[in-house]
């Protein structure tokens, strides 16, 4: 079974390897386009006008003159559909925002999807949507802390070649071949070398991908100070990014 497993990883490592990377790179473009989207602050600024108005009565654009101005939870955006007037229930929060918008800003949604197209193509290939090859790719084939075991699975499937060849030297060499020759044990050798080189370079995309990811909490207020380690990860900190 483990030859067996060890063949099939080193006739996969191209396709897995570039599709872990795209994912990585996909969780980095994804933080970054968030932190820098101006109009995903626009829609933010709107939401915090609406609903300190819709909440509290206050109505501050520049939160000056001594008002003050209550903030909002990111997660509180998705209830701004489900929010609705007593009377004209069709109505939601999330409609005022739109037409608060819409007059001052007629493209801002074409500006959000060109900001934000990272995200947008992981939210496609979630909901089943997206091109070709999207779901092996994107981001939402799994989730920022299976992104993180499926790196972990490259390097230790490397492992497992590495321990194959130690282990049984003499059912990879041929009949007459050398100790040192380039026969199916130094292939296999090549592989493991390869393989480990490919694996440093996820492990380092991925410490720069949670380095933005980090960056988005700090930006909304979620977590403070220096970013962990992969290991020091907690899976509290991977859902606050989702």
């Amino acid at each position: 079974k483990a030859r067996l497993q060890m063949l099939h990883f080193s006739k996969s490592v191209p396709t897995l390897h570039k599709n872990l990377l795209a994912r990585v790179e996909a969780l980095r473009d994804a933080c970054t386009q968030v932190r820098g989207s101006a109009a995903l602050r626009r829609v933010f600024g709107t939401v915090l006008r609406v609903g300190n108005y819709l909440n509290h009565g206050v109505d501050a654009p520049d939160g000056g003159g001594g008002v003050e101005v209550r903030g909002f939870a990111v997660e509180s955006l998705l209830k701004l559909r489900d929010f609705r007037a007593a009377q004209g229930g069709e109505v939601s929060a999330l409609h005022c925002v739109v037409l608060h918008l819409l007059p001052v800003e007629p493209n801002l949604p074409a500006q959000l999807r060109a900001e934000l197209r990272s995200v947008l193509v992981q939210q496609s290939s979630q909901d089943g949507c997206g091109g070709p090859g999207a779901g092996g790719a994107g981001l939402a084939s799994g989730g920022i802390a299976d992104l993180r075991d499926a790196v972990g699975r490259f390097q230790s499937e490397t492992d497992l070649v590495q321990g194959e060849i130690e282990r049984f030297p003499d059912s990879y060499r041929l009949e007459g071949d050398p100790q040192d020759g380039a026969g199916p044990l130094m292939v296999l050798q090549r592989l493991v070398e390869d393989v480990s080189e490919l694996a440093r370079g996820l492990e380092a995309a991925l410490a720069e991908a949670l380095t933005a990811a980090w960056s988005l909490l700090e930006y909304f207020g979620e977590r403070r100070g220096a970013p962990p380690q992969i290991a020091g990860w907690g899976d509290d900190a991977y859902q606050a990014v989702e």
